[in-house]
């Protein structure tokens, strides 16, 4: 409780999605740690040594309660000129704006130490064992690892049309304002 009240608390390294027909299994939950100790890049320093026992990897899964079913199948309408009749409704009748997938799933690891160092490398771990299971790239404003190569392709095409957009939209706004 004084760590929490003192804000010492486990480091995210980022968060993760695998593609879909390779999510994780719940049996498999118990080895990601060492997967991810044993991705380690060859850019890291001697003197960083991680195990196991300092990554916490929480996998979440999220759907409607169906998994991959969408429960609008399930769903029975009623039509206001026979409320004792009900409907089912073709997927042509259901709005657009409704998604095509209806379960995914997030993986987040935590770096129990606090050292920036040992963050350091930890989240280089993270980055390689993402690029290892061919993960999508990592979510979270720290994740820069530039020496890790060869970076995936895909990863950074969409940080370069993200970047310039908003660089030059930046710069529009303080010219504005001065």
């Amino acid at each position: 409780m004084c760590k929490i009240q003192q804000r010492h608390l486990f480091k995210c390294l980022g968060e993760t999605q695998p593609p879909e027909g390779k999510e994780i299994k719940k049996e498999d939950y118990e080895g990601l740690c060492a997967e991810i100790v044993n991705s380690k890049p060859t850019t890291i320093s001697q003197d960083v040594e991680l195990k196991a026992e300092d990554f916490i990897v929480d996998v979440i899964d999220m759907d409607y309660g169906m998994k991959e079913k969408d429960p609008v199948n399930s769903v029975r309408f009623y039509c206001k000129y026979d409320i004792t009749q009900a409907v089912k409704i073709t997927r042509e009748q259901v709005s657009k704006l409704l998604p095509e997938k209806f379960a995914e799933q997030i993986i987040r690891v935590y770096c129990k130490k606090t050292d920036t160092k040992i963050i350091e490398a930890a989240t280089k771990y993270f980055v390689q064992w993402c690029m290892v299971k061919d993960f999508s790239k990592p979510m979270d404003g720290d994740v820069v690892a530039p020496e890790l190569t060869p970076m995936k392709k895909g990863w950074n095409k969409d940080d370069e049309n993200q970047d310039s957009g908003r660089n030059s939209s930046g710069l529009n706004c303080k010219v504005k304002l001065f």
